[in-house]
């Protein structure tokens, strides 16, 4: 058993392997990370979350029964605040730029599996920052302090005026910020700064301290 104060996150795992799951939640509970709901199937990954509520679902895409397809849409309506990271062999871009545009936190590689603490670590990441993407170009894009700080926040749905009003600043500062972003990815919409920015890397979501190498 962790310590209170130890705990890092509490999460549910969806993953059909009985076997994978085990070794998972052996291997996160050194990092703190602790797993209060386990599902080998959509089905159960619902019934999971009629009485817990995890800091993050590592979820499986494909899976018996109800897949984990699935289950990514019921939870996404009936749970929007729910993050969710997608631990998958798939590796086509435009399905997972797909994934993150409806509301996926983060899609890792399967092979995260065999590095605990590389998965750990974008598990504590998307808790913390709200978002996590791996496996793409390292080039990052060239973004100022103050932008650096505002992206993860429009990745995180808030609005300019949330926005300005957490950084202590005015409405049309924020604005400009915005547009500067976009103007540097080339982007018209917060879809297509997503898409742009999958295909350059994603290093500015997380903060200079990273871990992951």
């Amino acid at each position: 058993m962790i310590a209170e104060d130890r705990i890092e996150a509490r999460i549910i795992i969806a993953e059909d392997s009985t076997g994978l799951r085990k070794f998972l939640i052996s291997e996160l509970k050194d990092f703190g990370i602790v797993t209060i709901g386990e599902a080998s199937n959509g089905r159960e990954l619902l019934h999971e979350l009629l009485t817990k509520t995890p800091d993050l679902i590592l979820l499986d895409l494909r899976m018996p029964l109800m897949s984990g397809k699935e289950a990514f849409e019921i939870i996404r309506n009936k749970y929007p605040d729910l993050k969710i990271a997608i631990l998958s062999s798939y590796k086509d871009e435009t399905l997972i730029v797909n994934y993150i545009e409806r509301g996926a936190k983060a899609f890792l590689p399967k092979y995260f599996i065999t590095q605990p603490f590389r998965l750990a670590n974008a598990i504590l990441d998307v808790k913390e920052y709200g978002h996590y993407i791996d496996n793409f170009p390292t080039e990052a894009l060239k973004y100022t302090d103050r932008e650096t700080e505002i992206i993860p926040m429009i990745i995180s749905e808030k609005t300019n005026k949330e926005i300005a009003s957490e950084l202590n600043t005015g409405y049309k500062v924020i604005s400009k910020h915005k547009r500067n972003i976009l103007k540097k990815t080339k982007s018209k919409t917060l879809n297509g700064f997503i898409r742009s920015a999958l295909k350059k890397g994603l290093q500015f979501l997380v903060k200079k301290s990273q871990k992951v190498s």
